[in-house]
């Protein structure tokens, strides 16, 4: 069930920009990467054990998707079905640092930030790697 997100706060709407003008120059990516671990991101969840949703491409790669808010979380679960029975999307709301370890966990090859917007963001694992390992 589509419920209405809460409002998208000035910091959220600041890193997305900071994505948006990123234009996969690599230093902006590192820069937006870096300043990822330091707020909470939205995941769709699937199982019993709440585990993060994943995508498969037709190549084997797998990726999580990551969200900044709400409002672009259900609006790409919207686009890609992934309501279930009765219209509901399980979810969970935590801490970037968190999110990214538990996407690693999976084995995941990349984690996607704001999937289905303009400004979406692929991180490969071993950029994710990197970050973790210099902010402990």
């Amino acid at each position: 069930m589509v419920t209405e997100a809460r409002e998208v706060g000035a910091a959220t709407t600041a890193f997305r920009r900071l994505l948006a003008e990123s234009g996969g120059q690599e230093q902006a990516r590192v820069d937006a990467l870096v300043a990822l671990v330091r707020h909470n991101v939205f995941a769709v969840t699937s199982g019993a054990d709440s585990r993060l949703h994943t995508l498969t491409d037709a190549g084997g790669e797998s990726a999580t998707p990551l969200f900044t808010g709400e409002d672009v979380m259900q609006a790409t679960a919207l686009s890609f079905g992934w309501f279930g029975a009765g219209g509901n999307l399980s979810w969970k709301e935590l801490g970037a640092r968190e999110a990214l370890h538990q996407a690693l966990s999976q084995g995941v090859q990349f984690v996607v930030l704001d999937l289905g917007t303009a400004y979406a963001t692929e991180f490969a694992r071993r950029e994710v790697d990197s970050i973790l390992a210099a902010q402990k």
